[in-house]
């Protein structure tokens, strides 16, 4: 998965990462934010306002009316962590082990399976 490819990147490159945030319907999904936080092997954080849309309109509106001196102090201001999952350390190497076999099979579905999505013709 991408989130997973991603977080691969943020480790060998040394990013220090205290929580991978998720928002909007996933975030709405306990078992979605647990299996992301198993699958990664980082904590996930959901926010306490998942219309993240909404709150950050909020806070370049807040940023530009100069009610906030930066983007920074409005975030800090608007945006609340609801609840942080932990990974599950015990289900690491079976979520590993499938990884690396959808990375042995990725190259193969290529082909029939567009960047993007699409399905098989591209639409």
């Amino acid at each position: 998965s991408s989130r997973r490819r991603h977080t691969r990147l943020l480790t060998v490159t040394g990013v220090q990462t205290c929580a991978l945030p998720i928002s909007g319907r996933p975030a709405r999904s306990p078992l979605w934010a647990r299996i992301k936080a198993d699958a990664t092997g980082f904590p996930v954080a959901t926010l306490a306002i998942d219309e993240t849309a909404v709150v950050g309109a909020a806070i370049l509106a807040a940023a530009g009316a100069g009610i906030v001196p930066s983007l920074e102090a409005g975030v800090r201001a608007m945006v609340r962590v609801g609840a942080e999952i932990a990974p599950d350390p015990a289900l690491r190497a079976r979520y590993d082990a499938r990884y690396a076999a959808y990375r042995a099979l990725h190259p193969a579905i290529r082909p029939i399976v567009p960047v993007g999505g699409g399905g098989a013709t591209g639409r």
